[in-house]
């Protein structure tokens, strides 16, 4: 990245779905502003050691090292650290296979509650919270700020609580939220989420 940025200084790069220290590293040093990067909840709150086939995505995820430079990054209120949730619902089918044949991808319909709990974990659920989800990406790709009167509503209904997997219509199958157990769909797994109603 280094010499690609040294031989064009004025290209507007945006690093999608950052998982590593080094990455942060590098869009910290461009302090010409033209490099910035989306963060997706599972890189701020999983690490390796949570890897199962709901946790499969790619970037793969990274050391407890990385995944703690990306939410520090991600909750300090720099300007060029986007919302960018990269949600995949893969039928379960595609899923629930051995790891290294799970398609890449989480489904996050509770995205924004991953996003909130880490942010309320940081001490930043204030206007670094606002300029993340909402201001940061419009401005850096030149699209309308949401009016002041386009809010949401964030609201903790129970620690731990994960949305159910989603039947698909026409299909003997579901499509699982990260956080259930793998095989397991009786039972849902506390892992600090927190739901959220819009």
């Amino acid at each position: 990245m280094r010499p690609f940025r040294e031989q064009h200084p004025d290209l507007l790069i945006c690093e999608e779905h950052i998982s590593t220290a080094k990455s942060v590293a590098l869009i910290k040093e461009d302090t010409s502003g033209n490099t910035v990067c989306t963060v997706t909840p599972h890189h701020m709150l999983l690490t390796i050691r949570n890897l199962n086939v709901h946790t499969k995505c790619m970037p793969f995820l990274k050391s407890e090292e990385d995944r703690a430079a990306v939410a520090a990054f991600a909750t300090s209120g720099d300007y060029r650290a986007i919302a960018g949730d990269d949600t995949a619902p893969h039928p379960a089918k595609d899923k629930r296979v051995a790891l290294e044949n799970a398609k890449c991808g989480c489904w996050l319909p509770h995205g924004i509650g991953i996003y909130t709990r880490v942010f309320a974990d940081a001490g930043a659920l204030d206007d670094r919270f606002v300029q993340f989800m909402s201001l940061n990406g419009p401005r850096w790709w030149g699209l309308p700020i949401p009016d002041a009167h386009d809010t949401i509503t964030i609201r903790a209904v129970k620690e731990g609580d994960i949305p159910d997997p989603l039947p698909i219509i026409g299909a003997d199958d579901v499509i699982v939220p990260m956080g259930w157990p793998d095989g397991n769909y009786a039972a849902r797994i506390p892992v600090g989420f927190v739901a959220h109603e819009c």
